[in-house]
């Protein structure tokens, strides 16, 4: 499951993800991203934006850290420093995998998501992104 509030990134790591044979969800915000939760049972991995002005994106993180036990958490955050700062401390309180700083390199984020869930190979094609 993605979560992100840029239709760019959701856009691309999808279909990076999907190419990979990983079967990927996209989620524009927390209540998209409970939906999905809703609806997938456990997802392997969670890719969650680390924002100070989003407090359901919050209650979003702790949700997944306490209620998603065996889910894997990845921490995605802005460039500025302070608050790249304070997401580093929070992906160490959740015990996320890892902790991504934007802007990211999509091979780079490829290479992590095998080392840390290697992908699925499926025949299922999927062609589009819909939200």
């Amino acid at each position: 499951l993605i979560i992100d509030d840029d239709p760019t990134i959701l856009s691309l790591v999808f279909m990076s993800l999907s190419k990979c044979g990983y079967e990927t969800t996209c989620a524009r915000d927390s209540s998209q991203a409970l939906s999905s939760i809703d609806l997938l049972a456990k997802p392997e991995v969670v890719v969650i934006p680390f924002s100070l002005n989003n407090d359901s994106m919050m209650k979003l993180i702790s949700f997944c850290h306490y209620k998603l036990k065996k889910t894997k958490l990845i921490v995605t955050a802005p460039k500025d420093e302070k608050i790249c700062s304070l997401a580093i401390d929070l992906a160490r309180k959740i015990e996320a995998c890892a902790l991504v700083k934007k802007p990211f390199e999509l091979d780079m984020f490829k290479r992590l998501m095998c080392d840390i869930c290697p992908p699925q190979k499926t025949n299922k094609l999927e062609d589009t992104l819909s939200y």
